[in-house]
Parts: structure tokens; C-alpha cells; sequence
């Protein structure tokens, strides 16, 4: 696929895997199918496109841009609306995978932001004290999760409200935040040269190292399974990531009663493992 000039920070597959968006360093976005052929051009911005996104019904596209502002375009490379409340470059967009009639956007103003298709904005999440570097909506497209420059992940339902409190994950940026298909775990990339998995309790169930800088990018396989992963130095790995959450609940099974009474355990350690196993 060659038409970015300065090179391509995105890429995305359309739903049915048919299409391919890239998103340019050139200020434009790209519609290609899969033999490599460029079928539409997205001119408007006016910096990098950092990240584009296709709606579940393949009829819109979302791009957004260190210009501050996300777009929604239909496939003819028409823009539809202007998304402008960001005071700061954009890093991702994306759909709501439920219904398709939200886009969430992720900004280095510190903010996450919901709007409706026609350019208003639903809802404001804050909570990150330094730039938003990723996003991602859960599964159902009842909650955000965001990924930030403070180290921290953080969970929003669709009013910008905080679920958990926050995950303290790393000393440095979380670089990528992605939910498992089942909802039920995060998956965690690092400047650090660490991926980490987590259940939504906050509790670490893996952490995997070797990398030699920035794990930039993470997907999920479909049956939740595997965690590819994307860094410096062209290292892609797929990673085995079944029977975590099961070896995990078996150890929370092990010392539940240890927290439960132990006087020297801590009253934010004590509820550990709550609502994770079953006490036997």
C-alpha cells in the first residue's frame, strides 16, 4: 500500500475485513481495498491524521488529527461533521461498536470526549493529569477505558464518570489500552518495554517483558485468546494469554482467609480478591 508520502501512524480494518483506512502523516486519510488499490482520498485536515476508525455499518469513517479536531466523512471522501472542542492534538477516535451512533475521541489536553453524529458532545471525561494516549470502548459500548502520559488507566461510563478508581499501571505512558472480546480484562502497553494484563478489579494477571523499547499497539484476537503486539524495531508477538483469569481466581481461593483476618493486611488489600473465585 503505497500513497503516504510521509508515512502512515494508522491503520484500520472495515468491520466485514473488506477495506483498509490509513490514516497519514500528510494530513490525509486513505480508503484502499485489499489488492492494494487507493479508492478515496479524506482532505480537510491540516496536520497529521493520528487515528481513523470505520463505523460498524461501514458507511461513515472518523479520522482524527494533531490538527485538534476529529471529522466524520462518508466513503465518497465527503465530510459530514467537524468535531472542534479539543484543545489539544487528537490520538484516537473510535465508534461505539454497539450501535454506531456515538464516536469517542482521545486528546493530549488530558481529556476523553463523547458526541452524538451530529457534532455535539455528550459527555467530558477527565481525570488524567498529562495527555490521553489511547481509548478504546468496551465491548457492549457501555464504557470507555483510557490510557494516559500519568501511567494511569482509567475506567468512564457514558456520562465521563469514573467506574474504579484509577489503575496505577506503569511509571511512565500507558501507550495503548485494549478490553478483551469477553469485556472482562485489559490489556496494557507501556513505554516501559512492557504488555500487562489486568481483570477490572485492577489486579495484574500477567506481565510480559523482552521488549526492546515502546510496545506501541495491541489487538486482541477474536476468541480472546492471543494479544498481538506492536513495538520499536519492527517486533510484532503473539502472545498466549488463555487461563489467566482462572489462575488467578485459584490463588485469591488459596488466601482469601489470610486477608480476611490477618490483622498486619491492610484495609485496601483486604478486598483483594473480592468478587474474584469462588471460597470453598
Amino acid at each position: 500500500f503505497q500513497g503516504h508520502p510521509r508515512g502512515a501512524l494508522s491503520v484500520s480494518f472495515s468491520p466485514k475485513g473488506q477495506l483498509l483506512a490509513t490514516a497519514g502523516a500528510d494530513g490525509i486519510a486513505r480508503l484502499w481495498n485489499l489488492n492494494g488499490q487507493l479508492l478515496q482520498e479524506f482532505k480537510g485536515h491540516k496536520d497529521a491524521v493520528r487515528s481513523v476508525s470505520f463505523s460498524p455499518n461501514e458507511q461513515f469513517l472518523a479520522t482524527a488529527s494533531e490538527d485538534m479536531t476529529a471529522r466524520l466523512w462518508n466513503l465518497k471522501g465527503q465530510q459530514l461533521v467537524l468535531f472542534k472542542e479539543h484543545q489539544q492534538m487528537l490520538r484516537s477516535v473510535s465508534f461505539s461498536p454497539a450501535d454506531g451512533q456515538r464516536l469517542a475521541t482521545a486528546s493530549e489536553d488530558g481529556t476523553a470526549r463523547l458526541w452524538n453524529l451530529k457534532g455535539q458532545q455528550l459527555a467530558l471525561a477527565k481525570g488524567h493529569s498529562g495527555g490521553v494516549m489511547s481509548m478504546s470502548f468496551s465491548p457492549n459500548g457501555q464504557r470507555l477505558v483510557t490510557g494516559g502520559y500519568d501511567g494511569t488507566v482509567r475506567l468512564w461510563n457514558l456520562k465521563g464518570e469514573p467506574l474504579k478508581k484509577k489503575l496505577n499501571t506503569y511509571q511512565n505512558h500507558v501507550m495503548d489500552v485494549r478490553f478483551s472480546p469477553d469485556g472482562q480484562r485489559l490489556a496494557t502497553a507501556g513505554k516501559d518495554s512492557t504488555v500487562r494484563l489486568w481483570n477490572l478489579n485492577g489486579q495484574q494477571l500477567a506481565e510480559f517483558k523482552g521488549y526492546t523499547g515502546r510496545v506501541w499497539s495491541l489487538s486482541f484476537s477474536p476468541d480472546g485468546q492471543h494479544l498481538a503486539t506492536a513495538g520499536d524495531g519492527d517486533m510484532v508477538r503473539l502472545l498466549p494469554v488463555e487461563g489467566l483469569d482462572e489462575l488467578l481466581s485459584r490463588s485469591c481461593d488459596w488466601v482469601r482467609d489470610y486477608l480476611k483476618y490477618n490483622q498486619q493486611v491492610s484495609d485496601s488489600d483486604r478486598h483483594l480478591c473480592d468478587g474474584i473465585g469462588t471460597q470453598k
